[in-house]
């Protein structure tokens, strides 16, 4: 799920993508680092992600008893710098014990570029929650 190009309620629009397909799926992508839509990679600040999370979670969660509530996936940016990884992390273990990132255009080669990344995402998630991972 993402925000609209041009939408007034880059929020809202999240909120209305998980009601509408959480009936329909086996989990729910929060896309945030888009290079294609303007405004969407500024959704991975600290402030930002965690007004947006805790949209779409106070939403699914206020769903009549028996509503289907798929597990949500964050989708960020790679390129993140070492702070704003720390941010990610941190809004993320607020919300959840357990929880997976996926960076946008994950290519498997061989040595895998990203590797370094998620070695970072990993130290950084256990420096802030030892059992989580």
């Amino acid at each position: 799920m993402g925000k609209n190009k041009t939408s007034p309620s880059p929020i809202g629009d999240y909120v209305s993508g998980a009601v509408k397909f959480a009936p329909l799926a086996d989990y729910l992508v929060i896309n945030v680092s888009s290079p294609n839509t303007p405004g969407l990679r500024d959704m991975q600040g600290k402030a930002t992600l965690e007004a947006l999370l805790d949209a779409v979670l106070d939403k699914l969660n206020s769903l009549p008893a028996g509503s289907r509530r798929p597990p949500l996936l964050i989708k960020i940016a790679p390129d993140l710098a070492n702070g704003d990884v720390d941010d990610v992390v941190d809004v993320l273990l607020q919300r959840y014990t357990k929880f997976d990132v996926y960076p946008r255009h994950l290519r498997f080669r061989s040595p895998n570029p990203l590797f370094p990344f998620w070695a970072a995402v990993v130290e950084r998630g256990t420096k802030f929650c030892d059992a989580c991972f």
